[in-house]
């Protein structure tokens, strides 16, 4: 596999090409379709959330194709990841890890100092590697979840200088 490449899509919607391009849109889309299905945002709900001004977005490309992305909403000093999602063909290589390290890397000058997800408590591969980054339980949501029905495990992880990804 090549090594991924990582750059970020920003508030002021641009990645380190210029503006966002309609390609990388389709390809956010198309990622998003794919590994959250029925739940996936349609394709003018992925270009809305990447507009947003406090949202900050990682990818990983492996060549011309989107490997996985990663994103977050910002709001004073806390950020709540929103999505983290890994192209099944990438999976298991490494992708996710580095895209949180990434994007709490590109947070952290943004004054972040908490950052809190949820996630489906059955969804054990995505609780270990949170719990591997250094995210911790904090509260349920019982029922959350729909189809099937299940609670939502809220994490966070506080950032200090002791813990600056590498």
């Amino acid at each position: 596999m090549t090594e991924p490449r990582f750059f970020t899509v920003g508030a002021d919607n641009s990645d380190s090409a210029g503006s966002v391009s309609d390609a990388l849109l389709g390809a956010l889309a198309e990622l998003e379709s794919e590994c959250f299905g029925t739940e996936a945002w349609s394709a003018e709900g992925v270009r809305s959330f990447v507009s947003n001004p406090a949202v900050l977005t990682v990818c990983a490309a492996c060549g011309d194709a989107l490997a996985g992305m990663a994103s977050a909403v910002a709001v004073c000093d806390e950020a709540e990841i929103t999505k983290v999602a890994t192209a099944p063909e990438y999976r298991r290589r490494g992708i996710a890890a580095r895209l949180l390290a990434e994007l709490e890397a590109a947070l952290r000058p943004h004054g972040i100092r908490r950052l809190l997800l949820e996630v489906r408590e059955g969804n054990s591969p995505a609780r270990a590697l949170y719990a591997s980054a250094g995210f911790t339980e904090l509260s349920r949501r019982a029922g959350y979840y729909a189809l099937p029905r299940e609670d939502a495990v809220i994490m966070e992880k506080l950032l200090t200088e002791k813990n600056l990804p590498r």
